[in-house]
This record gives C-alpha cells, structure tokens and sequence, in this order.
C-alpha cells in the first residue's frame, strides 16, 4: 500500500469520524419532547393511510368485507414486522439518524404513492379481470394491490414505537418510557381516524389526504436533521402538491367526479358508457348527481320497475 493510498485512507476515516461526531452530538440535543412528536406523528399517519386505502380500492374493487378484510390485515401484518424489525435495530444500533432516515423514505414513499396508485391497480384489475370468479377479483385484487402500495411504509412506521422507547429508555424506567410512546402514539392515531373522514377526504380526497398526512411526518422527520438539510427537505414536502393528481377511474363518458363524506361519486353519460342498450341494461339502481348553488351534494334516486 503506497503512501498517498495510506493517507486516502486515513483523511477518509476522519471524515466519518467527524461525521459521526457531528450526528452524535445533534442527537444529544434533540428533547424528549421531540420524540413524542416524532410517535404522535408516525400514529396518526398509520390511520389516516389505512383510512384512505379504502377509498382508493373503491373504483375497483369496491368496499365489501373482503376488502377491509385485506386492509386490516395487511396493515396489521406490516405492523408486527416492524415491530420485531424495531426492536431487532434499535437493540444493535440505538441511533435516532438511523430510524429518521427510515422514515424519510416511508414518508417520501406515500408522498409518490398517490400518482403511481391508479395506474397499478388499474394494471392489477386487468389482471383479475382474467378471473371467472368475482371473490377472486375482489379478495386476490384488493390483496394484491394494498400489499404492493401501503405495507412498505406501514412496516417503517411500525418500527417507529419500539425504536423510540429503546432510545428514551437510557436512563431506565423502561415501562414509563413504552406507556409513554404508546399513549401519545394511540392519542395520535385517534386523531388521525378523525381528521380524514370528518374534514380531509369530503373536502379534499382520499390522494390528497395521504399527501398532507405524509407530508406532516416528512416535515416532522426532518426537524430532527440539522438545519440546513431541515429547510431542504421541508421545501421538498411541497413538491409533490404542485401536481395534477391522476383520477383512480377513468369512466368513458364521464362529466364530474369528485369524492363525499360517504363514497367516489362519477356522474356522467352513462348512455355512453353502457352503448346503445343502456336502457336494457341499465342498473337497478340510477343515481343522478346534482351540484347545487351552496356546493353541496344531493342525489336524486330512481328505481326502475322490473
């Protein structure tokens, strides 16, 4: 090994050191208080995820049983792998830069998460569609589909609670430190079972609310980063806000779509839709959708004779 090799080395070394260094000591600075934030955070964005992946199976797949079987499931599976992933981690590696820079990812993950949706589960209902069975475009879809889009980041989020207490946890009084977590992180999740079905989903949507959720764990995420990289991510938060989000249904013939307090409503030409036999096969059931002058929805409901 020559000289100049040996001194690439060593100025190498030293630089990580410092680096290390440098996040040691932010880390010593971050307050308790920073934490509970960081658990109440990752909570309410766990519900508001699971909330809104039901709307999002809606256009497809519908809202049966199967599919909030699928949904509570997957979403519970995530959980105990994050969990055990946690607890695994924080034992070895007990350094709050590393599960920051996993929820980073997660919370970037659901920030993309509303634009690439619909043209997966689109490409997944093409694929079901192969099926005779409608249990089995139902149930084997919406699987599919919420394993693919919402367990990656629900098994980071999981890891958040167990990570959090071991790091507290120092000093002692581990089960203070857990009741701790877990109590502001469930006071969390309260809230975010709330905001999205009373306020963010009537008002905005279901892509939307997942967007502002995430970007509220991204922001949180990164205060815990040094200032400068803070003010970056920060910005970056906003990006994805600037876009057009992509309809999860695109119906032939449609005139105005948009999601209520109760389900996606399509209103549209439905004599184009259905072709020239609409009338024959025209559902049981019509509902016409009227915007009225004060904004609000109203239905007008129908009932064909058979």
């Amino acid at each position: 090994m020559t000289r100049k090799t040996t001194k690439s080395l060593a100025s190498d070394i030293k630089r990580k050191d410092v680096a290390q260094h440098e996040t040691d000591a932010h880390e010593t600075n971050i307050s308790p208080f920073y934490i509970y934030v960081l658990a109440f955070s990752s909570g309410m964005c766990i519900m508001a995820v699971e909330l809104c992946a039901s709307r999002l199976m809606a256009p497809f797949f519908g809202t049966s049983t199967f599919v909030w079987t699928n949904i509570i499931g997957i979403i519970m599976i995530a959980l105990s792998i994050g969990y055990f992933v946690g607890g695994r981690l924080a034992d070895r590696k007990p350094r709050l830069h590393i599960l920051l820079k996993l929820l980073m990812l997660a919370s970037a993950f659901l920030l993309v998460l509303p634009f690439v949706a619909s043209p997966l589960v689109r490409w997944l209902a093409s694929l079901m569609s192969t099926f005779n069975s409608s249990f089995s475009f139902i149930f084997f879809g919406s699987l599919c589909a919420i394993t693919l889009l919402f367990s990656p980041p629900i098994v980071v989020m999981g890891m958040t609670s167990p990570f959090l207490i071991r790091i507290i946890a120092r000093s002692g009084h581990v089960g203070d430190s857990a009741g701790h977590i877990f109590g502001i992180s469930t006071i969390g999740s309260v809230l975010g079972t709330f905001l999205p079905i009373l306020v963010y989903i009537p008002n905005f949507g279901a892509a939307t609310t997942i967007l502002f959720f995430a970007a509220i764990l991204f922001v949180v995420t990164a205060l815990g980063f040094t200032k400068r990289k803070t003010a970056l991510l920060c910005i970056a938060a906003g990006v994805p806000f600037l876009f057009p989000i992509p309809s999860m249904r695109e119906t032939p013939g449609k005139i105005y779509s948009t999601e209520s307090a109760y389900q996606y409503i399509p209103d549209g030409n439905y004599q184009a839709y259905w072709g020239e036999e609409a009338r024959e096969n025209m559902p049981r059931s019509q509902f016409t959708l009227s915007l009225l002058e004060r904004k609000e929805l109203f239905y007008s409901f129908r009932q064909r004779d058979f």
